[in-house]
């Protein structure tokens, strides 16, 4: 019995040795596996403040350009009411010159007529005939024109020459100055606001092009702290199993140490006792502590997808304002809404993605490939502490054996020779 005894303390001994190389590798592979997490975590962090940099960056040119688009659009607005009033000046002019030219005509045709008359008139006086029957189309002319005289047809007709002659002139001065007008229409800043405006636009739709690809990019990083949180979790499922294995094995080994006290009075067995005490103390108090480091990234996991659910929001609204931006300026464009229809198609055509965008792409995928060697290791150290399951159930079966033993034995304790008890576990 006490060679029985003695293979099953050493047996026992093996067993906390291969218990403490799972436990120093369970130990070193967790504070890897936080450290790791921890590590991921800052990375993700930084790419959140950078993002949110160039968030703050995008906000404040779109402010801008909203403002300078704001002032163009008051501007436009003034050249098309000075458009308007030229325009309608033109159309008067363009009336006017229409009323003269038919009042020329019909001063042409009374000169025609006039003419006719004098020709018949000289006829009858080279004839010597009377002046009786001839009608002289006169009584239409206005007061700014002189009237027929008798007597006098030569200075009425130089009189009608030179009144036609100052009506010919003033139409010749409209159509100058309609010719001066068109010119200034060509030369006017509009077509320069309508180039300006484009480009603005264009810059808009890229902004925009912009704040769609980084709300992507939010997802995906929202995305990755919940694949974070899961492996958190099944860290926090693991150590709540092994502290719930390690204080059964510290209640099975409290019972074992009362049992000894009773029934055993050996050396090696309370030292192995107290070994297997300081060393539960140790994982108990290690334990602890990754915890607490589980707690603390819990926590932090929390406060940053709150400022993601904060970004997502500002982005929102700010894609909302983008939209409502680029439909007012299309309503507001009266001159040329066909080409900025155009010009729009042409651009949005086009990928708004830059540089920046794909960086940000080629580190996401980074964290990618990490994350599945994260899980790799996460499964590897499941797999370690299966098997370490299995050596914690062995030792309890011998520690069952040996109490068994112990108290069929009766061995004799302390100076006094008093018999062992049996345990209450027995």
């Amino acid at each position: 019995q006490a060679d029985q005894v003695s293979s099953l303390v050493q047996k026992i001994s093996n067993l906390e040795n291969e218990l403490d190389e799972h436990r120093t590798r369970f130990d070193s592979k967790a504070i890897s596996t936080i450290t790791q997490i921890q590590k991921e975590k800052e990375n993700l962090e930084g790419d959140l403040e950078k993002i949110s940099e160039d968030y703050v960056k995008i906000n404040n040119e779109i402010a801008s350009q909203k403002e300078l688009i704001n002032k163009l659009t008051i501007e436009n607005d003034k050249i098309n009411n000075k458009l308007k009033r030229e325009w309608k000046t033109n159309q008067d002019l363009r009336k006017t010159l229409q009323k003269e030219r038919d009042t020329i005509d019909d001063l042409k045709s009374r000169v025609n007529e006039l003419k006719r008359t004098l020709r018949r008139l000289q006829r009858r006086l080279s004839r010597g005939g009377r002046l009786f029957g001839i009608h002289i189309p006169v009584e239409k002319i206005e007061d700014s024109e002189i009237t027929v005289k008798e007597g006098n047809h030569k200075e009425q007709f130089e009189q009608m020459k030179f009144e036609l002659q100052k009506r010919m002139d003033k139409i010749t001065e409209l159509e100058m100055k309609n010719r001066d007008l068109k010119n200034q229409i060509i030369k006017s800043p509009a077509k320069d606001l309508q180039l300006q405006i484009q480009a603005y636009k264009k810059d808009l739709d890229v902004k925009t092009g912009k704040v769609a690809t980084f709300e992507a990019e939010r997802k995906k990083l929202e995305q990755q702290i919940g694949f974070l949180q899961n492996r958190i979790t099944d860290l926090q499922v693991n150590y709540q199993e092994q502290s719930k294995t390690i204080n059964d094995r510290e209640k099975r080994i409290g019972d074992l140490e009362k049992t000894m006290r009773l029934g055993i009075h050996e050396k090696s067995a309370r030292d192995l006792i107290i070994d297997l005490q300081e060393k539960n103390k140790k994982l108990q108090t290690i334990l602890r502590e990754k915890e607490r480091d589980i707690k603390n990234l819990d926590k932090n996991s929390f406060f940053y997808k709150q400022q993601l659910d904060v970004v997502k929001g500002q982005v929102q609204t700010l894609y909302a304002k983008n939209r409502e931006l680029m439909t007012k300026l299309q309503q507001g464009g009266s001159i040329s809404e066909a080409e900025i229809r155009s010009s729009v198609d042409i651009l949005e055509a086009g990928t708004p993605f830059d540089k920046e965008m794909k960086d940000q792409q080629h580190k996401l995928r980074r964290l990618e490939s990490r994350t599945e060697s994260l899980e790799q290791e996460v499964s590897d150290l499941r797999f370690a502490l299966h098997s370490k399951d299995a050596k914690i159930e062995e030792l309890n079966q011998i520690m069952n054996e040996l109490k068994v033993v112990l108290a069929k034995a009766k061995i004799e304790i302390g100076p006094k020779g008093k018999k062992g008890k049996k345990s209450k576990d027995d």
